[in-house]
């Protein structure tokens, strides 16, 4: 997983330094609840939406189609992410010393309890040994630490929109059984239920991450059946979000292929115009 120098919003300040160099303007505070409200900021060519099917419906309205709504209503948000920050006065005890250099640690046991925790995540319950994905990211960024101590977090997928607090005692469970003696390391915990992630970003639909279930219909079909998936029938107007191929990832594909796309539709019609 990469780990940008200073914490990932050293990232958003990259990227929003490359686009006013190149004449951008980036602008915060300024919630959008309808397409309207962009066309107030002035003309665009192009309006590419960071948005799963649930938010694009809010702030189109009845400007789409019946038929390609109807589509978006049918999209269904997989598992969440139930999240956990710490605080530790040193470094985790793991267990198998290695563990010490990998920023990225997955925990799950054997592949049948990783099988097993899931299986019934994706069925509605809660698993006692859930999967932990967790980060120690100051092993490739000392600076994220304060002097002697240690920050890690943590997340476990539960079920979509639960509000289990229990989860995180889970969590902590789990890593203190690959790493004993963790939980006397902890100084201080702060634990984000699936709710409280989607309170700070709507897109995460029940604190799902990836941008809706990865069935295999969703997975090749994102978010409708299209040959163009990020295009929508409006003109103009564009989807980028994880809920467009190849899906949820560090990866940023998702708004490189809009972007082609919108440029191809962009140029099509300057030439159509340009004819006329």
């Amino acid at each position: 997983m990469p780990v940008p120098a200073g914490g990932a919003g050293a990232v958003a300040r990259a990227l929003a330094a490359e686009l006013e160099h190149h004449g951008g303007r980036v602008l915060t505070g300024h919630p959008v609840r309808d397409l309207g409200d962009l066309a107030a900021a002035g003309e665009a060519d192009v309006t590419l939406l960071d948005l799963t099917p649930r938010q694009l419906l809010a702030v189109a309205g009845d400007a789409l189609p019946r038929k390609y709504a109807s589509a978006l209503r049918r999209w269904r948000y997989g598992p969440a992410a139930h999240k956990v920050d710490y605080l530790l006065d040193g470094p985790v005890p793991w267990r198998d010393e290695r563990l010490a250099g990998a920023v990225t640690v997955h925990l799950g046991g054997t592949a049948a309890e990783i099988v097993a925790a899931e299986d019934a995540v994706v069925r509605g319950r809660h698993p006692d040994r859930p999967f932990v994905l967790l980060a120690q990211q100051d092993v490739a960024d000392p600076g994220r630490a304060p002097d002697g101590q240690r920050v890690v977090w943590a997340y476990a997928h539960t079920p979509n929109s639960s509000d289990d607090a229990s989860t995180a005692d889970r969590v902590d469970a789990q890593i203190e059984r690959f790493a004993p003696g963790f939980r006397d390391r902890v100084l201080r915990r702060v634990a984000t239920s699936p709710a409280a992630l989607e309170a700070g970003n709507a897109n995460l639909v029940g604190g799902d991450v990836g941008g809706g279930a990865l069935t295999i219909r969703q997975q090749v079909f994102r978010p409708v059946v299209s040959t163009n998936p990020y295009a929508t029938p409006l003109e103009g107007v564009f989807m980028c979000s994880a809920a467009t191929p190849p899906g949820g990832g560090v990866h940023g594909m998702c708004g490189y292929h809009a972007a082609h796309a919108a440029l191809t539709d962009l140029s099509r019609r300057r030439r159509e115009r340009s004819v006329r």
